[in-house]
């Protein structure tokens, strides 16, 4: 018995072994199956963007991020860098109703690494009834399955500026497109 337990372990080991390679690689932004180049335009855009709060949930209308690809590569992953022409642009946002001024949002990077990536520089602005709040944090972005063009923007935010909500939510998700709205996919 503790033979034939021995030869299982062996077989589930080397197994492990042969797969962990293939997953090693990182995901690829891909237009029709072919990689993009580092310096490509990317929008993705948002329909669902929202920032949860203990004062009020913050709902957009759309938000749009404008990036270049600054890395492609299967052994490192893919990022994205906030562009020069637009950045991160959100509208028609209200809370309960009511509208909400954003201003000064920004991302500066998003990467996609395996199936979970991350961003740099999240932070916005928002504006209620004259209350001036601040809102920064490092998001997480999944996107399962691949070969999707889109991917999920998700996490807690900080903020500041009393009597604004010391914390929130951020969530969304995003379609990804070239400059010609053409599908961009994740692959790996």
């Amino acid at each position: 018995m503790s033979k034939k337990m021995t030869m299982f372990a062996l077989a589930v080991g080397a197994l492990i072994a042969c797969a962990l390679p293939a997953a090693a690689n990182a995901q690829t932004l891909e237009e029709g199956g072919t990689a993009l180049a580092v310096g490509a335009e990317v929008t993705s855009t948002s329909t669902n963007f929202k920032i949860t709060t203990g004062a009020g949930n913050i709902v957009c209308a759309k938000a749009t991020y404008h990036a270049e690809v600054a890395a492609n590569t299967e052994e490192s992953g893919s990022t994205l860098q906030s562009a020069p022409f637009g950045g991160f642009v959100v509208t028609g946002c209200t809370v309960n109703g009511v509208p909400v001024t954003v201003t000064a949002p920004a991302i500066a990077t998003v990467t996609f690494s395996g199936f979970k990536g991350g961003t740099t520089g999240f932070t916005l602005i928002t504006d209620i009834a004259g209350l001036s709040c601040h809102f920064s944090g490092v998001p997480g972005v999944t996107s399962f399955p691949l070969g999707v063009d889109s991917f999920h923007l998700e996490g807690a935010l900080v903020g500041t500026h009393l009597p604004c909500p010391a914390g929130a939510v951020v969530e969304g998700d995003f379609t990804l497109e070239t400059s010609d709205g053409t599908p961009v996919t994740l692959n790996l």
